[in-house]
């Protein structure tokens, strides 16, 4: 631990203040916790693909209502989008 200074008040008491070096570090610290990735990319990557092309889930995104119903047709864009966004918010 770093030593912190003592500034006399007023009163004639001390009040404990923080040393710029010890905020500067914290701050180094903070920052790096904050930019651990916590997913492994080739994890959801892979698993993705399983999920999407080897179980069939992309079919998903056709214009059908029913999503029991996995025969292949033309995937519409938009729901193809939020089929995908939505396994990946799953995994990650």
């Amino acid at each position: 631990p770093l030593p912190t200074r003592q500034a006399p008040t007023a009163a004639g008491t001390s009040k404990a203040t923080v040393s710029v070096w010890r905020t500067i570090l914290v701050a180094n610290e903070w920052t790096e916790l904050q930019t651990v990735r916590k997913t492994d990319i080739r994890f959801t990557l892979f698993f993705l693909g399983f999920i999407l092309l080897g179980m069939n889930e992309e079919y998903n995104a056709t214009q059908q209502p029913d999503l029991a119903n996995k025969r292949p047709a033309h995937r519409n864009m938009i729901l193809r989008f939020a089929n995908t966004t939505f396994y990946w918010l799953i995994l990650s």
